[in-house]
């Protein structure tokens, strides 16, 4: 680089300075430097071959941002320490309508503080002269929603209101080695609730146990361990389960979700720059001082990245009713979002909103199925549905779903429709597919040795069994046809599915996928799968068949010159028969992944 500022470091390979492994052919450089001005910089990144001549030359834009007082961050902390202490000492003396107003009163006359105001829930939001805010929470305890003193109806003792789970249900039979519905089989729960506080104590193992049912391998982090650096890697999970506080201002990214992450002095120092930039924010709940997350901390430390089209389950209270973080976190590839909208005091349960996720778990565990089949398969005298479009979300429209379960509690479940309804056809039927007049197609019982994979179904497109024996083998159409309808995200990478293929000799038929407009059927992309080789036979002298094979189809290319990335297509599976002799096609796991 000519006439740089400064040079800060070198790429090198020799396993020292950051290098992990030396001369693996990867190089690290790592160094640091400083600016005496705030403002945009540039940093430049260049790299030589052998004999000096530039090989990559990147400029890098980045935002200098002028270092915030030290005394500054002591008045934000000091004040919020002091007003928490201040208002102990205020509700041991006064009503909690006194003891609010009088802590609004004390807070106004603090140095350093600008404004503040009490809103909904109750909470008292402070302003610093700075530009800094943090709040305090000033309910009472009596009524709180998701509060430590939850407490059943007076008519009504606590041990009879918690309402164990079957211990049949804690060993449910799975019909697969790994769940289908999404593309890991990790999960997590977060429970940055009290430890004191039963309910949420004893919701915590019945959603392990249904989640390990279902063949999840589980993380459990509660109180102080919730801390912020697993919030940053939820991206790893198939299923994440959080409880906690949460509340919703009404202002766009303002929805706020309680951590356990305790905000000590070193914690103070770490994420001073998190906070300045509204990622994190600092509250007084349940006599602590916690960090929690914001909107804008998963949109900054989810920039670039997805979701392993994963269940996220929000048991924070307003949770249902916002908008913002779930359609941040459904266009980054989620699943489906469920919201809880707060305590139901007539729920026997008292579960705090796990009704909804577990009665999905529970059928997720027992079927195998994905998510919206799941939800669909939840007997109907256990809910009340009430479909409502909602506005395009990063390409896609999502479904925006109450959850009334007969134990009276009300959960908010919005599923994506990026993706195949019934791609696994565990439903044992065809739903969410068609299919032209006349073709022959149904939901093929999977052979026993094939479940462990393949659970009980698969779509069938011909009319013969799989492998060898052949079923009804008369002629059928020259070409038979299974398609869905899908709305793509923008991000979207890969068409991914199981197939096999067999066909009574001699052949000349195959089987193919094609990517089509769902307005006028015109093709944007032809994929061959399998034909008969030309010779050699299986099973019989007069048949041949494939092994179940796995797809793995890079649609960008014909989504990007096509016009349709993002938007919605026409996926296409064909049987095409050229002889008139019976041939099938196989068809499993269909699915859109982003890997």
């Amino acid at each position: 680089m000519s006439n740089p500022i400064r040079t800060i470091a070198q790429f090198r390979d020799d396993g020292l300075n950051g290098d992990v492994l030396a001369n693996d052919g990867v190089f690290i450089a790592r160094g640091t430097t400083t600016w005496t001005t705030a403002g945009q910089k540039s940093l430049v990144v260049q790299s030589q071959q052998v004999f000096g001549q530039p090989l990559l030359i990147a400029t890098l834009g980045i935002e200098v941002v002028a270092k915030r007082p030290d005394a500054e961050w002591d008045v934000f902390f000091d004040t919020l320490d002091a007003a928490g202490a201040q208002f102990e000492q205020l509700k041991s003396r006064l009503t909690i309508v006194e003891a609010q107003f009088e802590l609004l009163n004390w807070l106004e006359n603090q140095p350093g503080v600008a404004q503040v105001r009490l809103i909904d829930q109750p909470r008292i939001e402070i302003d610093y002269d700075s530009g800094l805010s943090n709040s305090i929470w000033v309910e009472d305890p009596e009524n709180a929603t998701l509060g430590a003193s939850n407490r059943p109806s007076p008519n009504t003792s606590l041990a009879s209101s918690i309402e164990p789970e079957p211990i049949a249900d804690r060993m449910l039979p799975v019909a697969n080695t790994a769940p289908i519905f999404t593309n890991s089989n990790r999960a997590i729960i977060l429970n940055s609730l009290p430890s004191g506080n039963t309910v949420a104590n004893t919701s915590v193992p019945n959603v392990r146990a249904y989640l390990q049912a279902a063949r999840f391998t589980v993380e459990v982090y509660q109180q102080a361990d919730a801390r912020i650096p697993l919030y940053k890697q939820l991206d790893q999970y198939g299923v994440i389960h959080t409880i906690g506080h949460g509340y919703y201002t009404g202002v766009a990214n303002r929805y706020t979700i309680t951590t356990g992450h305790l905000a000590t002095a070193a914690a103070q120092s770490e994420y001073r720059a998190d906070i300045d930039a509204k990622n994190i924010s600092v509250d007084i709940k349940d006599g602590k001082t916690l960090l929690n997350t914001t909107i804008r901390f998963y949109q900054t430390y989810y920039k670039g990245k997805t979701f392993p089209n994963s269940l996220w389950s929000l048991i924070h209270c307003n949770s249902a009713e916002e908008t913002d973080l779930s359609s941040l976190l459904i266009g980054k590839g989620v699943k489906g979002y469920v919201g809880f909208d707060g305590l139901i005091p007539n729920d026997p349960g008292w579960t705090w909103g796990a009704d909804g996720p577990n009665s999905l778990y529970k059928i997720m565990g027992k079927q195998g199925f994905d998510l919206g089949t799941a939800f669909n398969s939840i007997p109907a005298n256990q809910k009340e549905i009430v479909y409502n479009l909602l506005t395009p979300v990063v390409g896609t429209t999502t479904q925006h779903t109450y959850l009334r379960l007969a134990a009276g509690s009300s959960e908010n479940l919005k599923l994506s429709s990026h993706g195949f309804t019934n791609g696994n056809f565990e439903a044992g039927s065809l739903l969410g597919w068609s299919h032209r007049t006349g073709v022959w197609a149904n939901a093929f019982a999977v052979p026993s040795w094939a479940q462990p994979n393949h659970g009980l179904y698969a779509g069938h497109i011909g009319k013969m069994i799989y492998p060898p024996e052949c079923g009804t083998c008369n002629p059928i159409p020259m070409t038979n046809e299974l398609f869905q309808y899908v709305d793509l995200l923008s991000s979207t990478k890969f068409l991914r599915f199981d197939y096999a293929y067999s066909t009574y000799l001699p052949s000349s038929g195959w089987i193919e996928v094609s990517l089509q407009s769902p307005s006028n059927g015109a093709i944007l992309a032809t994929y061959r799968l399998a034909q008969y080789p030309g010779s050699g036979t299986r099973g019989a002298s007069d048949f041949w068949y494939t092994d179940i094979r796995s797809s793995k189809i890079d649609i960008r290319t014909a989504l990007n010159q096509s016009g349709f990335k993002g938007q919605s297509i026409r996926v296409n599976f064909h049987n095409i028969q050229q002889n008139g002799n019976a041939q099938t096609f196989y068809l499993d796991n269909v699915r859109i992944a982003d890997f």
